[in-house]
């Protein structure tokens, strides 16, 4: 699966507020999310393995740790681009908020398995391996640049 998020185009300010500040709808409170360990470290946040304790799935609970406009403006669209879109190949979003702390988070599928840099340490991929992460790829893209979701460029894809 791949995980997609925009880089390039920014929320529009206004929609900012409402997506980093404003819960969605159908949030609860931040309680919601129990942490179990943390998953890795980006350049903008923490991920951690979390269970939604609403639901009992285990999710990627992503946490913003910078505040300046660019971080907050780069993870609002990506909650944007995530929220909608729906496809088996893209991680699912599952919700998104403000933690008691004030950091902006937003929960998504745990996807379990290994990541793609921790499979080509351990060699190259096989042909095979080749053409089915490509093929996964492909069928990502083409639905996030198939959807009724507002267009964003991707600029980076992660794979999972």
């Amino acid at each position: 699966m791949l995980y997609p998020f925009a880089s390039t185009v920014p929320v529009p300010l206004d929609r900012l507020a409402e997506l980093l500040c404003e819960p969605a709808a159908h949030d609860v409170p931040t309680d919601r999310f129990r942490i179990e360990r943390e998953a890795g470290i980006g350049g903008m946040g923490v991920v951690y393995r979390a269970v939604d304790q609403t639901t009992g799935d285990t999710v990627a609970l992503k946490v913003l740790q910078k505040t300046d406009a660019t971080s907050m403006r780069r993870f609002a669209t990506e909650i944007e681009v995530l929220e909608n879109l729906a496809d088996p190949a893209i991680v699912r979003y599952v919700s998104h908020g403000l933690r008691d702390d004030g950091e902006p988070y937003l929960a998504m599928e745990w996807i379990e398995g290994e990541s793609l840099a921790g499979r080509l340490q351990r060699g190259p991929l096989a042909i095979s391996e080749v053409l089915t992460v490509g093929v996964r790829v492909v069928s990502a893209l083409r639905a996030a640049l198939s959807t009724d979701a507002p267009a964003y460029p991707f600029g980076t894809c992660s794979p999972a």
